[in-house]
């Protein structure tokens, strides 16, 4: 049964993410990766070969947040490379529940959840969320010719739709700023996690190379 009602204490995420090696990625990932050791944080945080585009990067994600559920058996917290922790987390507001991403009410259903900021929790709903999510997107990178920019937003919206009886959180904000948003919602001093939403200056390097 999905939404199993599970006590993790003494068990909190693991931060996980990727970045592209060789790429200007690899600098962004070194203010995460300074921000997790600043509060204590465990990390899986990991070098990956560039797939050929930005798109083809970002559609790897819950491929590989899956890959991470299943081999730490630990509930997870999925970032972007390019977001750095600003105040210490408190994970336990996530356990109870199996998925958390934030939402918005937006026309563009691209933009309906940030998939930036992702809890996963080592639940049977937690890991079948992120399954229907990785069966939606492969079937997505199948069908379409020309992969879409935020296909791993969109796929992810559509793989909920698919299972609607996992214990959801719609994560705070907070947990998911964007740095030159959302601050009549969220003041600076609150802000847990700051997306700095590097592929602004970056994704015309792969389009590029």
């Amino acid at each position: 049964m999905a939404g199993v009602m599970t006590s993790f204490l003494g068990n909190l995420p693991v931060v996980i993410s990727y970045y592209t090696v060789n790429t200007p990625y690899e600098e962004e990932v070194k203010h995460l990766i300074a921000s997790c050791k600043k509060f204590g944080l465990d990390t899986c945080i990991e070098g990956i070969p560039s797939q050929g585009s930005w798109e083809k990067n970002c559609a790897i994600k819950p491929f590989f947040i899956k890959e991470k559920l299943h081999a730490l058996q630990r509930p997870v917290f999925w970032v972007d490379a390019d977001a750095v922790f600003l105040k210490e987390p408190s994970f336990s507001l996530f356990l109870p529940y199996d998925f958390s991403v934030t939402q918005a009410k937006v026309e563009d259903v691209r933009f309906q959840y940030n998939a930036a900021s992702i809890f996963v929790n080592s639940t049977s709903g937690g890991f079948e969320a992120v399954d229907r999510w990785c069966k939606a997107t492969a079937y997505a990178l199948k069908e379409f010719t020309k992969i879409p920019p935020f296909l791993d937003q969109v796929t992810l919206l559509y793989s909920f739709q698919k299972v609607p009886n996992i214990l959801f959180l719609s994560m705070p904000k907070s947990y998911c700023k964007i740095f030159d948003l959302d601050k009549a919602f969220v003041p600076q001093e609150e802000v847990v996690i700051e997306q700095n939403q590097a592929s602004r200056r970056l994704k015309s390097f792969f389009e590029k190379s």
